[in-house]
């Protein structure tokens, strides 16, 4: 048997990668030509059809039969077929039950049929790149959708008023309400965050157009003309996920816009003297011993800021020292970290991990 072929005495099949994007039959059935093929094309797809998309669906998470299917040339040659039945007089395509093709077929091992033909270099790049094409075209089809958006109208999107600069992407109302009294209108954006967004790092397009909040995130970013796009999260462990998840979105939905990405790096620590912010520290690894009167106080996040202390620290170190810049370099540490069949990686990272609070 050769990849595709199978040869007995009473029929050959053979099975090949069709060039154009239509499923191609051919079959010659005790010297007859049916046109339209028949049943017996039906049972041989259905023996080997669903057995390949076993495999392929692990990776082509969407594929389906038709998808396998249309990429095949198949051609049959059987003899001594009993009580051959048609559609129709004019004998275009035959019409014998399952039962008929159970008794030609009876001798075809159809596992090793499939496992041959999952080796067929031509077939399955066929299969596979046309499956690939097609949900590209749908997925272009949904980003248009998006990007056809010219006003966003959204309760959480506060454009700038004179010209675009920076995106600041909040987390909630504290981070907005803190943010928008200190640094202005006029050249910053501010988006809203509620909760902990969608991870997206295996979702779809599709999965996104219909989730709101990234949905209107991908509207703003690809329709207006920001050069930095800031995450204003808490310097806690939500915060770090919340970044985790927003960089996840940008990677897989954004990549030409992860250059831009950003998130804050607000002072974790303050030292007050009555009411007074004296200075601050970024890590805990930094703070030196306080003088009389002073005292230590832990900022967690935007809410625990009021603006004009907030207001203080930017004026002081610039806005942009208070931001790290999120490189998106490496596909792999996105993926441990967000793929959800890669949780025992995560597992094993924790377990061994060892906080010191020094470097916190």
């Amino acid at each position: 048997m050769k990849i595709g072929n199978i040869k007995k005495d009473n029929y050959s099949i053979e099975i090949k990668a069709n060039d154009t994007d239509d499923f191609s039959q051919f079959s010659i059935i005790n010297g007859l030509y049916p046109l339209n093929g028949g049943t017996h094309i039906q049972y041989i797809m259905d023996k080997i059809v669903p057995k390949i998309r076993e495999k392929l669906i692990k990776k082509f998470k969407t594929i389906k039969p038709a998808d396998i299917r249309n990429k095949m040339r198949i051609m049959v040659v059987a003899r001594f077929v009993k009580d051959l039945e048609f559609t129709s007089q004019e004998k275009i395509a035959i019409s014998n039950s399952v039962d008929t093709w159970n008794e030609v077929f009876a001798n075809a091992d159809w596992d090793k049929v499939v496992r041959t033909l999952l080796k067929d270099e031509d077939l399955m790049l066929s299969i596979t790149e046309y499956f690939s094409l097609k949900e590209q075209a749908k997925e272009n089809a949904e980003l248009k959708k998006l990007k056809k958006t010219k006003k966003i109208n959204s309760e959480k999107y506060y454009p700038p008023t004179k010209r675009t600069q920076t995106l600041i992407l909040c987390e909630g109302a504290s981070a907005g309400n803190a943010l928008q009294p200190t640094l202005g209108g006029e050249t910053f954006g501010y988006y809203e965050l509620k909760g902990v967004p969608l991870n997206s790092w295996e979702k779809t397009v599709k999965d996104i157009s219909s989730n709101v909040e990234l949905s209107e995130l991908y509207s703003i970013i690809t329709s207006e003309d920001y050069s930095e796009i800031v995450i204003a999260s808490d310097a806690d462990a939500d915060g770090s996920h919340i970044a985790g998840l927003i960089a996840g979105f940008i990677e897989k939905f954004l990549p030409e816009y992860k250059d831009k990405l950003y998130r804050f790096n607000t002072p974790i620590i303050g030292v007050m003297k009555g009411k007074k912010l004296v200075r601050w520290y970024y890590t805990i690894d930094d703070v030196e011993d306080f003088q009389s009167g002073e005292r230590g106080k832990y900022f967690k996040g935007f809410g625990s800021w009021r603006p004009e202390l907030l207001s203080k620290v930017i004026e002081t170190d610039t806005l942009k020292l208070m931001q790290t810049k999120l490189i998106l370099n490496d596909f792999d540490i996105i993926d441990k970290w967000l793929h959800s069949k890669k949780a025992d990686i995560r597992k094993e990272f924790i377990k061994d991990y060892k906080l010191d609070l020094n470097k916190v």
